[in-house]
């Protein structure tokens, strides 16, 4: 029964994640995708060697998932602020001073 899961919701995030790469196109989603795909390969062998090197290809798509996401965070914030430097007042809303 866990296998099912595993395959189940493994699925849906891969489609969810590859659908919000399509939209809005950062890096960290597609990266999210590879990595959740990569842990079927578990299935693939059970030799020791083979456990252990998944297990480091799974950790540094880890590792460049965050960073990635952490890159994508930062440069949404500088955009922001270069969106709206500063409020500047609307004409017509200052108020007289008579």
């Amino acid at each position: 029964m866990n296998l099912w899961f595993h395959l189940l919701f493994g699925l849906l995030v891969i489609v969810f994640f590859l659908w919000e790469y399509l939209r809005k196109r950062r890096l960290y989603q597609l990266v999210f995708a590879v990595w959740v795909a990569s842990t079927y390969l578990t299935y693939v062998s059970s030799a020791k060697w083979y456990q252990t090197g998944l297990g480091i290809l799974e950790l540094l798509l880890c590792l460049f998932a965050l960073f990635s996401l952490w890159r994508a965070r930062r440069q949404d914030q500088k955009q922001q602020r270069e969106k709206a430097p500063y409020q500047e007042e609307e004409p017509g809303s200052e108020q007289s001073h008579e």
